[in-house]
């Protein structure tokens, strides 16, 4: 950042339309160099784990499963922001990647078995088939559809997740409570929306 001069004129800034001007003052501490920039830039300010708790494991492993931000969090019980800050973090990246090759390692054997049991079976549909034996028409289809599936050309599925926070329960709870402390110099005024 050399040659860049240090006097800089401010008289022109302003608060926002309507505001009148404000005087700024300014003071150059030190000189940043290209260095500095790239430091900065590639330093994560948002957050640094100290500590990988068992909640950090667990959000780790659902996310390596493929669960959203928003399912991941309500299943540890956090919000879905303080999930997408975890993501930016390098330590959490890390586990994330670590429980996706555990993920993998795991299944491996078993995909693999699959695989050639699939291969046996479409080998001895194709003998029965050449040889002219009858296989009835909707066996055909599901074996199409089977197929289709597996190969990633079948019908597309949607998986729901119901998470239940009992905000019912925890509301009527909270009366029960203020009512036992009493209401001699309190009003209780529900504001409970009456059912349609």
């Amino acid at each position: 950042m050399h040659g860049m001069s240090t006097a800089l004129d401010y008289s022109t800034l302003t608060r926002g339309r309507g505001r009148p001007s404000a005087k700024v003052q300014a003071m150059i501490s030190c000189e940043l160099s290209e260095d500095d920039l790239l430091e900065l830039e590639n330093t994560n300010q948002r957050t640094k784990l100290q500590k990988i708790s068992d909640r950090h494991h667990q959000a780790a492993k659902y996310i390596a499963r493929g669960m959203g931000t928003d399912v991941t969090a309500a299943l540890i019980g956090w919000g879905p922001q303080n999930v997408t800050v975890l993501l930016g973090d390098p330590s959490f990246k890390e586990l994330v990647k670590l429980y996706q090759t555990q993920e993998s390692a795991e299944f491996a054997p078993i995909l693999e078995m699959l695989s050639g049991l699939s291969r046996d079976a479409v080998l001895r549909l194709r003998e029965k088939l050449e040889d002219g034996e009858e296989i009835p028409i909707s066996q055909l289809i599901e074996i199409v559809k089977m197929s289709a599936d597996r190969t990633g050309a079948g019908p597309s599925s949607k998986q729901e997740v119901s998470v239940n926070i009992g905000l019912a329960d925890r509301l009527e709870s909270a009366r029960k409570r203020f009512a036992q402390i009493g209401t001699s110099e309190q009003e209780i005024v529900d504001i409970t929306p009456e059912a349609d």
